[in-house]
């Protein structure tokens, strides 16, 4: 069903707490009576080098970036199990390949995230339920935000929200979706170069950026 522009309401939702989750997923099946697709987007990125980061805020990532994603998960998937069909959309980073300081445990979350989803894939394809990721280049933000300052050109690739977005949407429409989409041509090259490349010239590219 389309909704008017008009008749879309936000709804708040904290994936750190189950009743907020809970809370979400009644609203939504009351004024749908469906839930046919996921996106798991909350998140943020610690900025720490590795020893700098204390324990707590180590726990705080991971409950935002990791297990709020399963708590989502945890929730709707006996809905679309009900309904046979139904597909997840984990928003990940190509920092769940390869991490890239300072953000040490920030690609700790994404590569749990990672895993979690590529088996969380296999389980559930047998009751119609897809399971994927999109791997944005987050990781390179700020080099992002230096080339926006080199001209106009630069700026109208610079636009992660926009991009994800239209990703998400390929991804929600494709006919069967795949596990992993990256956004722009520079982030396939950058998820496959970990691929392509030996370890010792990967990790001079990384220290270069």
């Amino acid at each position: 069903e389309r909704y008017s522009p008009e008749g879309r309401q936000m709804l708040a939702l904290d994936v750190t707490d189950d009743a907020s989750v809970r809370a979400c997923e009644q609203q939504v099946m009351q004024r749908a009576g469906r839930l046919d697709a996921l996106v798991n987007n909350a998140g943020y990125g610690l900025s720490a080098f590795a020893e700098e980061a204390s324990v707590e805020e180590i726990r705080a990532q991971f409950e935002t970036n990791y297990i709020g994603v399963h708590r989502m998960c945890r929730t709707v998937l006996p809905i679309m199990r009900a309904q046979g069909h139904g597909r997840i959309v984990n928003i990940s980073s190509l920092a769940g390949l390869f991490g890239t300081p300072p953000s040490a445990h920030y690609a700790a979350s994404k590569h749990a995230l990672e895993g979690y989803s590529q088996t969380m894939r296999f389980e559930v394809a047998q009751f119609g339920i897809h399971i994927s990721v999109v791997e944005p280049l987050a990781a390179y933000d700020r080099l992002r935000t230096h080339l926006r300052e080199m001209g106009p050109r630069s700026e109208e690739r610079a636009h992660p929200s926009i991009v994800v977005a239209r990703t998400v949407r390929r991804v929600l429409r494709a006919r069967n979706p795949r596990l992993r989409y990256t956004c722009t041509p520079l982030d396939w090259m950058a998820a496959h170069l970990r691929c392509w490349l030996p370890e010792r010239a990967m990790h001079w590219i990384v220290r270069k950026v």
